[in-house]
């Protein structure tokens, strides 16, 4: 294997220790492969995908315990401008939080960012930036576990804005679900498409998508959903 191969490989290791939340003997198993993957590509491939899925689906046991405890649970999305700003800014962030089995849904727009008219579930708020970051401080504080759609973009998006969620966070993202339900290929399925599949609407417009708090409000439903059929496939396999 060439050193720029191998170089690839050790990179990906690191993304998925990185990028998903895995028990100790995962993290373990990890570690031992880095030494035979140099030699054995194939093996490396068998090896890890096992672990490297278990490690994408971990998050959603965290969400269905959450949700059935009742612990505070924070579906999360953002939307930014698309063209280049000397500054980085954020337009729009829209969160659904669940706490003691009520749900409350925010769809906040940044600075002098304004789109009127697209929010579906209640009344659009308007704040400064530094109000804001204060704001998301306030809101996902305590929570179990924070859940969104393509969630690294957005994460990334708001660590460049000044802003980063507390250390040893569980994320829960439901665009890496969809590749392990419908075994998609390269890209995961986008928020509408996942909701179509699962029939989960809800009487959502899904012309009014790319507003961050109908976005959050989607992913909740379709969140909601998996968790749920996971749930009841965990209950049969026990009761087997």
């Amino acid at each position: 294997m060439s050193a720029e191969r191998w170089k690839e490989v050790r990179t990906k290791i690191k993304q998925h220790r990185k990028r998903f939340h895995v028990g100790s003997k995962e993290y373990g198993r990890l570690s031992r492969m880095m030494g035979k993957v140099g030699r054995h590509i194939e093996y490396y491939e068998s090896l890890i995908k096992p672990v490297y899925d278990l490690a994408k689906l971990s998050g959603l046991t965290t969400l269905s315990s959450a949700i059935h405890r009742g612990e505070k649970v924070i579906v999360f999305d953002a939307e930014w401008p698309y063209s280049f700003h000397p500054i980085r800014k954020m337009n729009e962030i829209g969160l659904v939080v669940f706490e003691n089995g009520t749900t409350t849904i925010h769809n906040v727009q940044i600075g002098d960012y304004r789109k009127d008219g697209e929010f579906m579930h209640g009344h659009t708020t308007h704040l400064s930036d530094i109000k804001a970051k204060e704001w998301l401080r306030y809101q996902t504080n305590g929570a179990k576990c924070i859940v969104g759609h393509a969630l690294t973009n957005d994460r990334k998006q708001l660590n460049e804005w000044g802003w980063y969620f507390p250390p040893n966070t569980i994320y829960a993202d439901t665009s890496d679900w969809s590749q392990q339900m419908y075994s998609c290929k390269g890209a995961a399925l986008k928020l509408h498409t996942l909701a179509q599949r699962m029939n989960v609407f809800d009487g959502h417009d899904m012309k009014k998508l790319h507003c961050a708090g109908n976005d959050a409000y989607l992913t909740w439903h379709v969140a909601q959903a998996i968790a749920h059929n996971a749930m009841k496939e965990r209950n049969a396999t026990e009761t087997v």
